[in-house]
């Protein structure tokens, strides 16, 4: 150990550690090097301006990396999401509607069965059943801009960013939601209420085959559950989200929702039942998938968010692409005609050749 006495205090030095610094001195550093019989000694001198400079540097490096902010790679992740979850839904409205189809073939003509609501309710006239419509698209309208729009009024003038995590939520409920419903109405056929369905009804008309129509309103047999109350309740669950501290409006959606079940009933397109389960069918379903698949939640740290990669973009792109080509022979004749019909009769033939040939070959 040595004692050194200077002009500005004392100092302890101990042979290969660090010295203590005194006041008003710069940090100093001691360095002994081995290898040699005497003991070099070096002492690197760097101030605190020099470390604070440094690190201003490094920080500048930093901002200048082509590296997404957190609020952008976060918007990119449920841009990401909404849209798989998009195509995801767009698959499962083709086969609820292949499904509808279906129900309608094998839907027989024959009198309504008993039904409370009926009894109580009067049936509406024929050119106020549409009113059932109009409810339900104004609903879906204010739905998909209360995704898009903030709502708070007044509110400050910012940039409209979309909600993309209200759309995958939505979507998600209605993909699982046009799941359920060919599962309830294709295992029990019900006699349609609706004037197009009855006996002796001139516009009865159930389609020829399966994939070459979509027709959501003059369907029948399609019954359990209704499927404009579980949409307009979907709706509904995502304007109760966004209209978060308004009570009255929210207890005047509800209302509205209400409403619109009972002239639902009124207008004989629904039974009673279809519209009762319909209506607490779709808020569980919300609450068990508005945030993830597993209904668990997706918020992770913003560092760990990833964006999508090319095999999931592919993936993403592929089903936009699948579902198409669906909807296009399911809704477009001409389509069917040119590219549908000949590539789905190509597809049979092969199968029924490999059929045959499989059979030659076991006799």
């Amino acid at each position: 150990m040595e004692f050194h006495i200077s002009s500005d205090g004392f100092r302890l030095r101990f042979p290969g550690r660090r010295l203590r610094k005194t006041k008003g001195e710069p940090r100093r550093h001691r360095r002994t090097v081995s290898g040699s019989s005497d003991d070099v000694q070096s002492d690197d001198i760097q101030s605190d301006s020099e470390l604070s400079q440094a690190s201003t540097m490094l920080d500048e490096d930093a901002a200048e990396l082509p590296c997404p902010s957190h609020a952008e790679r976060r918007g990119l992740a449920d841009f990401s999401d909404a849209l798989q979850n998009f195509a995801i839904y767009t698959l499962t409205a083709w086969t609820l509607t292949v499904a509808m189809n279906l129900e309608y073939q094998w839907h027989v003509q024959a009198p309504a069965l008993r039904d409370i609501g009926f009894e109580l309710l009067f049936e509406l006239p024929p050119h106020a059943k549409d009113v059932t419509e109009h409810m339900f698209h104004s609903i879906l309208i204010g739905s998909i801009l209360g995704a898009f729009v903030d709502y708070r009024i007044p509110s400050p003038v910012r940039a409209v960013k979309p909600r993309w995590d209200l759309i995958s939520g939505w979507l998600r409920c209605m993909s699982v939601l046009n799941l359920l419903r060919p599962l309830s109405f294709l295992v029990t056929q019900l006699p349609g209420p609706a004037e197009h369905c009855r006996p002796g009804s001139l516009t009865y008309n159930p389609p020829v085959t399966i994939f070459e129509r979509a027709n959501f309103q003059k369907g029948c047999g399609d019954l359990l559950f209704s499927g404009h109350t579980m949409t307009l309740c979907s709706c509904a669950m995502v304007l109760h989200g966004v209209l978060k501290g308004h009570r009255l409006l929210r207890a005047a959606l509800w209302l509205y929702v209400v409403v619109f079940a009972v002239l639902v009933v009124a207008a004989r397109k629904h039974y009673t039942v279809d519209v009762v389960i319909a209506l607490y069918t779709a808020p569980l379903v919300y609450n068990r998938f508005s945030r993830s698949w597993l209904g668990t939640d997706e918020a992770v740290s913003l560092c760990r968010r990833e964006l999508p990669g090319m095999p999931r973009v592919a993936a993403i792109v592929g089903t936009l692409l699948l579902s198409a080509w669906l909807w296009l022979h399911l809704t477009a004749p001409a389509f069917r005609d040119i590219v549908s019909l000949p590539a789905l009769r190509s597809a049979a033939w092969l199968v029924q050749a490999s059929y045959t040939s499989t059979l030659t070959l076991t006799q």
